[in-house]
């Protein structure tokens, strides 16, 4: 596997998803007027999760970057799994080219999901403004397209660069996220009814 992609694919992948998420951001606020970032404040779950998922993607998008730029010194310092490594390296790295394809199909999941949402889209649990239902798109076919996504990309980054620091991020970011489709999937149910339970059962939660 090239170096170069290796080194660099995942930060643009990264780069490519933030950019596009505070675009959104943005734009929703300038034309709705509604802030998209929905996570609570003080010491419940959902404010916690809220606090996590800022502080992993900062950590994420440090480490990525500084990967891109020190490579293999980084790896070292972030606690360099041999096993996996030797692992993902073999057969000319074909592990690490399905990892970067699951990281790109990861990260086009997120854009897309974002875009199918449109006006409904949050980031947290919106629990001042109803939102539609959204069942189209992606969504036909995965209650949670966005954090499908994410989870790709966590898995992906850790196959790609096996550390003790990725494998903490992968695993708190699965565990996170996990916790946050149920807090959802209730405010979806107290407000949707009938409709949200037949798509419930309809459509799988991570992927049909």
């Amino acid at each position: 596997m090239h170096e170069a992609l290796l080194r660099w694919f995942p930060l643009v992948c990264l780069f490519g998803f933030v950019a596009t998420t505070l675009w959104r951001l943005w734009w929703l606020r300038r034309h709705t007027g509604v802030n998209a970032m929905t996570f609570e404040t003080g010491d419940g779950a959902h404010a916690f999760l809220g606090r996590m998922f800022k502080v992993q993607v900062g950590l994420t998008a440090l480490y990525v970057a500084a990967r891109a730029i020190w490579w293999q010194d980084v790896d070292g310092v972030a606690g360099r799994i041999a096993s996996v490594s030797a692992l993902t390296q073999a057969g000319g790295g074909l592990l690490q080219g399905v990892a970067l394809s699951m990281m790109a199909a990861g990260v086009l999941a997120m854009i897309a999901g974002q875009q199918n949402m449109g006006l409904s889209w949050r980031i947290g649990v919106d629990r001042e403004r109803p939102t539609d239902l959204v069942t189209r798109g992606l969504f036909r076919y995965s209650r949670n397209p966005i954090f499908t996504g994410v989870g790709a990309y966590f898995i992906a980054l850790f196959l790609v660069s096996p550390t003790a620091l990725t494998l903490g991020i992968m695993y708190a970011g699965l565990v996170g996220m996990a916790v946050q489709v149920r807090l959802e999937e209730e405010h979806l149910g107290r407000l949707h009814g009938a409709a949200y339970e037949d798509y419930r059962r309809r459509v799988r939660r991570w992927v049909e």
